[in-house]
């Protein structure tokens, strides 16, 4: 009798625990965890175990921020992608953007003032799988113009054994900039979608150190201001 009731004490304990692990974890907002600014970070998700991740950022003035979320399987398995921000005087958190769509890269961003936000990771799917992804934050105060017509040229130095993001983001219906990458002013990656979001995503396998490369932003669709992020996840 005393060892079943050893057991089962020892059980309700381990049930307490595993809540109370969960509760500590990043599954509210009150847990959420701090991210820097101009970061990568590999993170889990699991509908059943790990619904939710919640993550703090804290800007310091107004700029410019974009928030993506990275996964080969987010073209199957449902996960939000949602930005809260909190009004200092009364405290207040409202939803300011949201990412729903089935899609590899999940972003939401843009122009953004000083302050607290928070962003959520929440799974919509029912099976037990985890889903691996990238959550990365960039926040930028050099809001950029192109003319229409006379691309910007920037030097990059992409590191090896890393994952680079290079992500362009503009503020106008009116104005459709692009991205061209270059090597020894030859192109090698580009993208031209249209909205106010551009990426291209460069994974340099093996070695140390860095290679060289060109960004070129252009629009053959208006002038505007843009503003351009380069996150970087290493491998090691």
């Amino acid at each position: 009798m005393k060892k079943r009731l050893v057991w089962l004490v020892l059980g309700v304990l381990g049930v307490v625990l595993f809540f109370c692990c969960s509760v500590l974890a990043n599954d509210t907002i009150g847990t959420a965890w701090n991210v820097s600014l101009n970061s990568v970070r590999a993170e889990s998700i699991n509908s059943y175990t790990d619904k939710i991740d919640w993550y703090r950022v804290e800007v310091p003035n107004a700029g410019g921020m974009i928030v993506f979320a990275e996964s080969s399987d987010f073209e199957n398995y449902g996960v939000d992608l949602v930005m809260y921000y909190k009004y200092p005087n009364t405290g207040e958190i409202r939803e300011v953007a949201r990412d729903p769509d089935p899609i590899k890269l999940k972003n939401v961003g843009g122009a953004c003032r000083a302050g607290t936000y928070y962003i959520k990771v929440e799974a919509r799917y029912t099976s037990t799988r985890a889903v691996n992804y990238k959550l990365g934050v960039g926040f930028t105060e050099n809001h950029r113009y192109c003319t229409e017509g006379d691309p910007k040229l920037y030097n990059l130095e992409i590191a090896r054994n890393a994952i680079t993001w290079i992500l362009l983001v503009d503020d106008s219906s009116s104005f459709d900039p692009d991205l061209l990458i270059f090597e020894n002013s030859r192109v090698v990656g580009g993208s031209f979608e249209t909205g106010n979001f551009d990426h291209m995503r460069w994974e340099l396998v093996g070695g140390t150190g860095t290679e060289s490369f060109t960004c070129a932003v252009g629009s053959t669709r208006g002038s505007g201001y843009y503003w351009l992020f380069i996150l970087t996840y290493h491998l090691n």
